[in-house]
């Protein structure tokens, strides 16, 4: 009997159709996998929103404000200074009221965990899950500000461009939330329950710039990776997580939904740009009208005003 070995044109057609059909099969997995992904991320951020409304029923009605657990001193001797720590006693200290705070507060409490801050679509390498949270840190005095007892693990990073400190130089989270500061804190951080003001989303560009997440014509990638978390490289979709509860999926930094008033006039609010209307700002920087949405990573906050504190700048991370 004859026999004979495959030829390399026969060879040539199998790997063609093994393509064919691996290309097809790929394209129809694809949109599975993105649901998928894209159900996990508002999974997670519904975690985080009970988590919030958790801590609120339990504090009047307001969100977690790290700088109501760790005040301001105690006059006691009535010459006008912060003498000591008094549990729920003094004025806020609206410097504590960073995004890492609030979240680490959150989870010393249990509301979440590390590991549903971190979206299952994370790209950055700076972002990761915090593996070693010390809950056993409650309660033990911090000797670094004024023996005043810990209210969360300092530990948790929120440093997006991995230049934190040597214990801890990323960031343990992978979503934004409005800054607590400002009238955006008191109409929609304070006072909760609107379905047109997001609190809680998927990351974006600094400024809410397309430019930011388009590849570069020479293949480089785009500045921003945040293109990257849900969607293609140029293009962003993302979840946000409104004040009322419900989650959306948007295409694009302009839900129709989202505006707010610049005069009389409604204008579409980017949802990762501080547009800072002209008129009613707080004295502060960064401090729109309340309506207003803005959502990112705040770093360090400022105390502007000893008797408003609301009234703060603070540092915003974009990557």
């Amino acid at each position: 009997m004859n026999r004979r070995g495959v030829t390399l044109v026969e060879l040539l057609v199998v790997i063609s159709i093994i393509g064919i059909l691996m290309a097809v099969l790929f394209t129809a997995m694809s949109p599975a996998q993105r649901a998928a992904m894209e159900l996990q991320e508002r999974e997670n951020m519904r975690q985080i929103h009970g988590g919030l409304k958790g801590w609120a029923a339990s504090n009047n009605n307001r969100n977690p404000i790290p700088g109501l657990v760790r005040r301001k001193g105690v006059d006691f001797d009535g010459n006008g200074s912060a003498d000591r720590f008094v549990e729920g006693r003094g004025a806020e200290d609206p410097n504590w009221n960073d995004h890492a705070a609030m979240l680490s507060l959150c989870i010393m409490n249990t509301l979440f965990t590390p590991s549903q801050l971190i979206s299952p679509n994370e790209p950055s390498p700076h972002v990761y899950r915090l593996e070693d949270y010390n809950y056993n840190l409650y309660g033990s005095l911090d000797s670094e500000h004024d023996d005043r007892p810990h209210r969360w693990d300092p530990s948790f990073g929120n440093h997006l461009d991995g230049q934190g400190p040597d214990t801890n130089p990323g960031c343990n989270n992978s979503y934004a939330f409005i800054p607590l500061a400002g009238e955006r804190r008191r109409d929609n951080w304070d006072r909760q329950g609107s379905s047109n003001f997001p609190i809680i989303g998927t990351r974006g560009p600094m400024d809410g710039d397309e430019q930011q997440i388009y590849v570069a014509p020479d293949a480089s990638g785009p500045a921003s990776i945040t293109g990257l978390i849900m969607a293609t490289p140029g293009a962003w979709r993302g979840v946000l997580t409104f004040t009322d509860g419900h989650t959306e999926i948007h295409d694009g930094f302009y839900p129709a939904q989202m505006v707010y008033r610049m005069g009389t006039t409604d204008v579409p609010d980017n949802v990762f740009n501080d547009d800072k209307p002209a008129e009613g700002t707080w004295a502060g920087n960064n401090q729109a009208l309340g309506s207003d949405a803005f959502l990112t990573h705040v770093g360090t906050v400022t105390e502007l005003s000893q008797t408003n504190p609301f009234d703060v700048s603070y540092t915003v991370l974009h990557d």
